[in-house]
């Protein structure tokens, strides 16, 4: 936090593993695909770019832009360090004052991200790659500290977690339109708003259009059919025993003090989850899906197979 060099010899040489991440990804079709998905649904808001850049921007960042990163943002009023564990919390506070207050603060850049306008209408995309068909569907919603985006937590694992789950059972299961199925909230990330993402894979002879039309189907009835008291009471308790598992081991319940002192500037936001989990109702996932689950919120991304692709 204060004593990096930041040795040009030592960039150059991380530079040449970057690089080499960055061009492995390229080698993943879904990276490709969520690459070009996220450009096209985000605009102007930063979410629009992948976290490790671009192989220009990574053969053109200079020593001295990593160095003024550093030196801005690698402060101790910029950093939470969480302890769990049978301590002594006297003596802890002790060693971590010891090490820490030798390193001055500094003031923080004020940073302006540009907040991505309401998108007006569908957006589309294909990308031909030497790889099985593939579909992404992204849609816009709040992030974290909304009720929103707790109703689709509820939501994504009511369509796609596990064999019994809506979209498993009538894509894989009844209709055999696919191959695999699944959905993520808050991707690309949960400081800002951003998406709900479903990924599906197309089963031969099956088309993507296939798949997509299935996809929707169950959507709508999110919208036209309130989820019965018994789905939604076993949805609620998986991912209440999930929440809870990942808090058994020390590791775990650090990572969790830290994500939401970081994300939501509070810690004991983490305190709140269950009982907001438990307040969702039928109606509250009806009005979500309704709210943000319609076409002119997508961006589609389909993965058109091309042998002739390089």
């Amino acid at each position: 936090m204060s004593n990096s060099l930041f040795d040009p010899a030592e960039v150059e040489a991380e530079r040449t593993v970057i690089i080499s991440e960055r061009q492995g990804s390229e080698n993943d079709p879904l990276f490709r695909l969520s690459e070009a998905m996220q450009s096209a649904a985000f605009d102007l808001h930063p979410y629009r770019n992948q976290v490790i850049g671009s192989v220009e921007d990574l053969r053109t960042i200079q020593r001295d832009d990593l160095y003024q990163h550093y030196r801005r943002y690698y402060v101790p009023n910029n950093a939470v360090v969480a302890i769990v564990g049978d301590i002594d919390s006297t003596e802890t506070l002790a060693i971590i004052k010891n090490y820490f207050n030798r390193i001055s603060a500094r003031p923080l850049p004020v940073r302006t991200i540009t907040a991505e306008p309401e998108q007006l209408g569908e957006r589309e995309i294909e990308v031909h790659l030497d790889a099985e068909a593939r579909v992404l569907i992204g849609y816009h919603k709040p992030t974290i500290l909304s009720f929103e985006d707790y109703i689709f937590d509820v939501i994504e694992a009511l369509l796609a977690s596990g064999r019994t789950s809506r979209l498993y059972k009538s894509l894989i299961i009844d209709k055999q339109l696919a191959t695999s199925i699944s959905t993520g909230n808050g991707l690309p990330g949960a400081r800002y708003p951003n998406l709900f993402v479903i990924e599906a894979v197309p089963k031969k002879p099956h088309s993507d259009t296939e798949v997509l039309q299935a996809i929707y189907e169950e959507i709508e009835l999110l919208k036209h059919a309130a989820v019965s008291e018994h789905e939604l009471r076993k949805i609620k308790n998986q991912l209440e025993a999930d929440f809870i598992r990942g808090l058994k081991s020390n590791e775990g319940l650090a990572s969790q003090l830290s994500y939401f002192q970081i994300i939501c500037n509070n810690w004991r936001y983490l305190e709140q989850h269950i009982a907001t989990i438990e307040k969702i109702t039928p109606g509250d996932i009806q009005q979500a899906a309704i709210q943000y689950l319609h076409h002119k919120n997508r961006t589609v991304a389909r993965l058109v197979s091309d042998k002739t692709a390089r």
